[in-house]
């Protein structure tokens, strides 16, 4: 059997208690979006609010999503093969970064690989999708053959690979095209700087 890696975390309700909502629950997604938009509980609580969250309720997608968008810079990567990309995986490819993490019912919190978060969340959970925010500006790849690996995750493909890293598409063509230009498509070996 596989030793599973510890889960780093910090528990903590994202300011809940301080700001008087003693009595809210299933609000992950305020909890979330307060530490990854830095901004306090109650502001989180009344954006998601005028965005159709009803209170001690859960929220749905087009209801977050336009506030981390907006605190990313960019749209979410969506994990584009269930199977191969899980939360410790995600962690692992933005070690410095700030993560708004989205599994199968759930939005967590990730700063600099720690969890911060009132439960556990499982690395091996399948990740639907994930923002990123004040990520490292280059993150090493080795392209062998067709796959690969960047910050010691091995992706099928270089456009998988940005996709899961939350990269723009027009970034993936430039470095296909420098990849082609400098006739190293087919190598395998060799370092590429991606800069995001």
């Amino acid at each position: 059997m596989k030793k599973q890696t510890p889960v780093a975390q910090t528990f903590t309700d994202g300011g809940r208690a301080e700001a008087g909502f003693l009595h809210e629950r299933n609000d992950c997604v305020v909890r979330a979006v307060v530490q990854f938009c830095d901004i306090t509980y109650a502001q989180a609580h009344a954006q998601l609010k005028a965005a159709g969250r009803k209170d001690k309720h859960g929220a749905f997608n087009h209801q977050y999503a336009p506030l981390l968008d907006a605190a990313s810079g960019y749209e979410a990567a969506y994990n584009s093969n269930p199977k191969l990309s899980t939360v410790g995986r995600v962690i692992k490819a933005h070690p410095n970064a700030k993560l708004a993490i989205v599994v199968q019912g759930h939005l967590f919190y990730v700063e600099a690989g720690v969890q911060k978060d009132l439960g556990v969340n499982s690395l091996r959970k399948r990740v639907i999708k994930f923002w990123v925010k004040d990520a490292s500006p280059v993150a090493p790849v080795e392209k062998t053959g067709s796959k690969v690996r960047v910050a010691g995750v091995v992706y099928r493909s270089v456009f998988e690979a940005f996709v899961q890293l939350a990269l723009p598409l027009s970034k993936h063509q430039a470095f296909r095209k420098q990849l082609k230009a400098a006739g190293l498509a087919g190598f395998g070996g060799l370092w590429f700087e991606v800069v995001v």
